[in-house]
């Protein structure tokens, strides 16, 4: 069968089951690179005028929509988002975290934990640990004394392993300096 080909317009045989649409490989990528960029011209022309178009025309409706899904713009990524903050939010339960919770999410306390670290050099205080997984110790512990949650006398600097190994031999209730002194002494 006898076609013309796309690119210079000469005649080439070819089989009727074939795609060709030119005649030689040289004359296909001329045609191929002529033909996409006129095409990716035109579709990115449509495509300008299409959004230019839409955003006239819904850009008040979208930003209502986009705000009240809690979506915004890139301009304010980043910043705080006050609007659904506390009871404003869909999933507010009505204030439920536990006081324990609130306390340890708590800048006072996260405060407290940097200092007793910064004090103990970042170093675990039983077993020599320059950093890794350490853990702000409560000398006397948290629950049975709120009065000192946050004193930096009542911390110190335990590496993960250490700490849990002191809670599995005392338990984690009515903790004491002395359990600490013993804990420290042992080997």
């Amino acid at each position: 069968m006898l076609y013309t080909c796309k690119q210079c317009g000469k005649q080439f045989s070819d089989s009727p089951s074939s795609k060709r649409k030119c005649c030689s490989r040289t004359c296909a990528g001329k045609w191929r690179s002529e033909h996409r960029l006129s095409e990716l011209q035109a579709q990115r022309i449509k495509e300008s005028n299409h959004n230019r178009i839409w955003k006239e025309s819904s850009r008040k409706k979208s930003s209502e929509t986009l705000k009240r899904k809690g979506i915004r713009p890139p301009s304010q990524k980043g910043k705080p988002h006050f609007t659904f903050r506390g009871a404003k939010n869909p999933r507010w339960k009505g204030g439920i975290t536990p006081e324990n919770k609130r306390i340890r999410m708590s800048l006072e306390y996260r405060l407290w934990r940097k200092a007793i670290f910064e004090r103990d050099n970042f170093t675990c205080q039983k077993c020599g640990q320059r950093g890794g997984r350490l853990r702000a110790h409560h000398i006397f512990n948290f629950a049975d004394y709120p009065e000192n949650r946050t004193e930096i006398s009542n911390g110190i600097t335990l590496c993960q392993k250490c700490h849990n190994k002191f809670h599995r031999i005392y338990g984690k209730h009515n903790n004491t300096k002395e359990q600490l002194e013993v804990f420290m002494g042992a080997p």
